[in-house]
């Protein structure tokens, strides 16, 4: 995680930072929520993961305060247009509050996702900020770079040689 991250200022922080907008939030209107998700994920692992947990956590307890301070979690989901199973399983259950709680984090996965995609955004924007963090170089990228490294080790056997004359 550490070998991503910078201590100096970025100096081309604009442009660095739409960059980024477009690259997490998706350049392309096609790409659904999931599917923005997993890039970001794929990209921006070490800042999506602490993200993603710090949201749930607060998910979870936003969702057991409600259902232990006394609100009517079926009502809630009948005026949200949940399905009637769903609404049973909360009305007729004699489950706990934490189970309750675990109800309602899955039935607002997609509301996480988005909460959780702005809150990686913001960090990264943050962080890109202050200097701190450069991004995982893409698939492609890392190619260009190896076949650059390679070319430039081959260039330089060849000036040895050349120096010191060939090799038997």
């Amino acid at each position: 995680m550490y070998r991503y991250m910078r201590k100096k200022p970025c100096p081309d922080f604009n442009e660095k930072v739409n960059a980024i907008e477009t690259d997490v939030l998706g350049g392309s209107s096609s790409m659904g929520l999931f599917a923005r998700y997993k890039r970001t994920y794929k990209k921006y692992w070490f800042v999506v993961i602490p993200v993603h947990i710090v949201t749930s956590i607060g998910w979870l307890s936003i969702f057991y305060l409600l259902s232990k301070s006394g609100v009517d979690i079926a009502a809630l989901l009948q005026s949200l247009n949940f399905s009637e199973p769903v609404i049973n399983k909360a009305r007729d259950s004699k489950m706990g509050h934490a189970a309750i709680a675990f109800l309602c984090y899955e039935l607002a996965t997609p509301l996480r996702y988005v909460v959780t995609l702005g809150a990686t955004t913001f960090s990264i924007k943050y962080f890109t900020k202050i200097g701190r963090i450069k991004s995982v170089p893409s698939h492609r990228e890392i190619v260009r770079m190896f076949k650059q490294q390679k070319a430039e080790r081959s260039v330089t056997k060849k000036n040895k040689n050349g120096k010191f004359g060939e090799k038997p």
